[in-house]
């Protein structure tokens, strides 16, 4: 794996961390903020794929998403998906994504109240 694309598997990582770290000390409101954050970034990274596909370029593998969307950031994705017009023909992210933001709202359910 070449190394600028660390970034790529390292963020999901690090966001899952620092979740488990603030929801183990009962954080509440930086455990929504590290949330919010990471739905953003999933959201960016959708678009910065979509980019790189207009150009022929090296592409995010899809799987990574998934990894992406089951550790939070499904919403991120699912909104990159509708506002960028991408991958939204793939039976695994039209039937996958909407399903991982369902588990991800309920799982946020049950954290937060």
């Amino acid at each position: 794996m070449k190394k600028n694309r660390l970034w790529i598997w390292g963020i999901p990582l690090i966001f899952m961390v620092l979740m488990l770290i603030t929801y183990q000390f009962q954080q509440q409101k930086w455990l929504m903020i590290l949330i919010i954050i990471f739905n953003l970034l999933s959201y960016f990274v959708f678009g910065y794929d979509k980019n790189k596909a207009r150009r022929g370029k090296w592409r995010i593998p899809e799987q990574l998403f998934f990894v992406w969307a089951f550790f939070g950031g499904a919403i991120g994705i699912f909104a990159g998906m509708r506002t960028f017009h991408h991958k939204t023909l793939h039976p695994s992210f039209k039937y996958g994504i909407p399903i991982l933001v369902l588990v991800n709202i309920l799982l946020y359910r049950w954290i937060f109240y």
